[in-house]
């Protein structure tokens, strides 16, 4: 350090040629500059009070909202909106939504009656009376996702466990009611309801991924969903092999391709990281005391 100093105090020259003058050169060229400056803050006084009678309002209306319009459900039984999809990337004229129905009431009598239907709608926000298109299945759809890349194929996960694919492209009659393009099979799907569904990243856009209750995830390729290509048992690792119940799921790609954040019916949260599966790939989160104390029904990772 003492050698630095006493080469700032003589002067160097630097490897391009140019010199560093010795330090009481730079502080007599330095001193016109500072005492200019010093002059120029004294020509006025920063703490002048200029407007003694003036009163700051620091007030403000408490914040509010207004509704803009109501979707309200064509079923004459009454049904909750299990999940709200927004259509990725639309224009400001053709912004949609896509919403499912279903009663996640543990054996609501409702859910056996006859007349409930299972349809799901799709809403242009501009026209609020009618859905512009309906999405049918034989059992109510719990969770309906635009796929990112193309938002004319949706997928949906139903109350009984199966996953549907909604391709509205295939739509050749023209008609505001589809059924699935594709569906799951009842014995390789879900055991309970499907809670949440996510498009994953992919290059072709055709894989997905849903968790449910019974404890799993299941990995789903849309072009062959006679069984998932992956199944991913959630668990808390201890002796007893406790099952947690899959509620809520979080997935961004900018996060990991492979990385997901679980929200169970335990309260706790689990990480799942599908490329390390098989060694150990299930990250255990707030199971001692600060867990949450009822079902996590919803989970999203920050943005940033």
């Amino acid at each position: 350090l003492d050698r630095f100093r006493k080469k700032r105090e003589k002067g160097t020259m630097r490897k391009d040629g140019t010199t560093v003058d010795p330090m009481h050169m730079s502080l007599k060229k330095l001193g016109p500059k500072v005492t200019a400056a010093v002059n120029q803050n004294n020509t006025m006084d920063i703490y002048e009070e200029y407007f003694d009678d003036y009163q700051d309002d620091h007030s403000a209306e408490p914040p509010s909202t207004k509704g803009m319009a109501v979707f309200r459900d064509t079923s004459e039984v009454v049904r909750t909106a299990t999940q709200i999809d927004w259509q990725p990337f639309p224009s400001n004229s053709e912004a949609r939504i896509a919403v499912s129905y279903s009663i996640l009431k543990f054996q609501d009598p409702r859910i056996m009656s006859k007349t409930l239907p299972g349809t799901a709608h799709i809403w242009d926000i501009s026209k609020p009376n009618t859905p512009e298109t309906t999405f049918t299945t034989n059992s109510p759809l719990c969770c309906l996702k635009f796929n990112p890349k193309y938002p004319e194929v949706l997928v949906g996960g139903s109350y009984n466990g199966l996953i549907s694919l909604f391709d509205r492209r295939d739509n050749k009659n023209k008609t505001n009611n589809l059924k699935p393009t594709n569906s799951s099979r009842i014995e390789k799907s879900h055991y309970d309801p499907v809670y949440d569904v996510h498009w994953t990243a992919d290059k072709g856009g055709n894989l997905c991924a849903s968790c449910s209750t019974d404890g799993r995830i299941l990995y789903w390729d849309v072009r062959k969903m006679m069984e998932p290509y992956l199944t991913v048992e959630l668990n808390d690792g201890s002796d007893a092999n406790n099952i947690l119940g899959a509620c809520s799921m979080a997935y961004n790609p900018e996060h990991g391709p492979t990385k997901f954040l679980v929200g169970t019916e335990q309260g706790a949260v689990v990480g799942v990281n599908t490329r390390t599966v098989a060694k150990n790939g299930i990250s255990l989160f707030t199971t001692g005391p600060g867990k949450h104390h009822a079902p996590i029904t919803s989970i999203q990772k920050n943005p940033t």
